[in-house]
This record gives C-alpha cells, structure tokens and sequence, in this order.
C-alpha cells in the first residue's frame, strides 16, 4: 500500500515566521494575506519588533509585492532559503521565482540580502526559538487530531499515485493556505503551509478535522493536478490573463472535487446534501466543483480501467471546457 509508514507531524518554520514578520510590520494594504489585527501573538511581535519598522526590508517590501512576489511567491521564496536566510544553490532560481522577476532577479536577490541583515539585527532566530515553546502546545493540538487519521496513504490510494516527500508547517501571520513544491531534477518536496487563522476559525466552529484534513489533501494535490494541467501550454510560466484564470479555476475544480471525494469516503462530512460545499468552491475560484464531483464518482467505480487520477484527468479537464488560446 502507498505511503504505509508515512506519518505527517506539523511545525513552524524560521524563514517563513521572518518573511512573516517582516509583511506584518510593513505598510501592504492586504488584509487578506496576513493578520495584522491585534491578538495575543500580534502583541508580542508589536512589543518586541516596532522598533524595527524602518528597516530597508521592511520599507521595501510592498514595492517588492507590487512587483511580483505575492501570494503563494511568499512561502516559495522562504522555502527556497537556507537557514543562513541565503537563496539555495541548488534551486536558486525555481521556475515560479524567476516567472515572477523574470529579468529582474537580482531585484529578489537584494531583497535576500536586506532580509538576512534584518534577521541578524532583530536576532529573530534566538525570538523565534523562545516563541516556539509557546506554539507548541498548539501544534500538539493539531499533531492529536492528524494522528487520527493516515493522512497520506488515503490520498494516495485514492489518486493511486504516490507523493514526493511531504512536509507539512503551520504559520503564525499568513491568513491563507498554500501548497508548494521545492527541488531539483534530483529531489521535490511537497509541502502545505496551514494558516493558524482558518484553523483558529475551524475550532472555534468545532469542524477542526474537516478544515484541517481537507486543506492538506488540497494543498498537496496541486503538486499532482497542476503539472498535468501545465502540460497543456507551451509555457506555464508565461500565461495571459486568461489562460491564467483558466488555468487555476481548471485546477481548483478538480482539486476540491477530490478532497470532497476524500471527506465523503472517511464519512468526515455526508455523501448527500452537499450544496453548501459547491456554493463554497464557487466562492473560493473552483467554478466546476460539482461537475468534477459527478465524474470522479465514475472515476471510483473504474478504477482498474483508468488505474490512477493523471490517466482520469483529460475526461475531467474536457468537462471544464475548451483551453483559451
């Protein structure tokens, strides 16, 4: 069976709790990117860092963003350090990073440089390892409720197709969940950045297991759908607007309609009366959950016909429709 020793154990990360940082003390006007309401943890890093605002890295980054590092560019870049806070070598210049700089790399690398200067100054490593100690009964929160279940080998089963080493951190400050792949022509790794915000929420709405288990599958799956989805451009990397919008709607439609698949199966949420979820994927860029839900019950009921989800995937991207030119 896939994945039988395969055992997800959440963490926070130094690099992406610095770049953290550094967004919540700067002027980008972004509120749904990063929690810059007051709380308990806000107020620990308002008192300990404020003094800290005007440093060139903090000062430059909304300049940084409008540029192109954004959204999901945030963890990519963090992941894509060392912990020395220094591009590393051996993938310095990801295909994701250098579409968005495209010939102005040496912009991000400056960026690296002021980034590593402000670590250094604010001696953020010795703050963030004292700062663990208080998530960490947090993380026990959520390691608990993953044990319940093998995350890994049910997604696997189900896509029969098995996963790149995976990895799984919580952060602090970034409002969204994102799944990211880091590597070489040698190594990949996978790994899906939980937002302590949304979970937060998920407790409070007693739905932890739902929020937690469906963001992981879904974070993780686009390191699946996506590749097969770029295999229809000529270059991923430089689409227009619309085959961008395209591209994405393709990949969350499917990429929910799997994970609604996954909860149904483990009987996490009802096989009927599901409108509030398609409503939901609506909302959230995923046009054509509901279709793609009534294909793959198809594809579950033909298993050995199409044998894993990347020989099923061309039936599900005709159902979404034709590729802009």
């Amino acid at each position: 069976m896939f994945g039988i020793d395969d055992k997800l154990v959440i963490r926070t990360d130094f690099r992406i709790e610095l770049l953290s940082l550094v967004i919540f003390l700067s002027d980008l006007n972004e509120k749904h990117f990063i929690v810059k309401r007051e709380n308990e943890y806000t107020a620990m890093l308002n008192t300990e860092f404020k003094s800290f605002k005007r440093h060139q890295v903090v000062s430059k980054f909304p300049d940084i963003w409008d540029k192109g590092l954004r959204w999901d560019g945030i963890p990519q870049l963090a992941l894509h350090l060392n912990d020395n806070i220094e591009l590393l070598n051996q993938i310095k210049y990801s295909h994701d990073l250098q579409s968005r700089f495209k010939n102005n790399i040496n912009e991000l690398v400056e960026f690296v440089d002021l980034l590593r200067d402000f670590a250094n100054k604010t001696n953020f490593e010795s703050y963030y390892k004292k700062e663990y100690k208080n998530v960490e009964r947090y993380l026990s929160i959520l390691n608990q409720e993953l044990e319940r279940y093998p995350v890994i080998p049910i997604l696997e089963k189900y896509i029969n197709l098995k996963l790149n080493k995976t990895t799984v951190i919580l952060s602090n400050l970034l409002k969204s969940a994102y799944g990211i792949t880091i590597g070489s022509k040698n190594y990949k790794e996978i790994c899906c950045i939980l937002s302590r915000h949304w979970l937060n929420v998920a407790i409070q709405n007693n739905c932890l297991d739902r929020i937690l288990l469906s963001t992981i599958w879904h974070e993780f799956l686009h390191s699946i759908i996506n590749p097969l989805t770029d295999k229809l451009f000529k270059n991923p990397y430089d689409l227009s607007e619309t085959q961008l919008d395209w591209y994405c709607k393709l990949n969350e439609s499917i990429i929910w309609a799997i994970t609604l698949r996954l909860l149904i199966q483990e009987k996490i949420v009802c096989a009927t009366n599901n409108e509030w979820y398609f409503k939901n994927a609506i909302r959230n860029g995923a046009p054509k959950t509901k279709e793609m839900n009534d294909l793959l019950v198809e594809y579950e009921k033909n298993k050995l016909k199409f044998k894993s989800i990347d020989n099923y995937y061309p039936i599900l991207q005709k159902e979404f429709g034709q590729i802009p030119k």
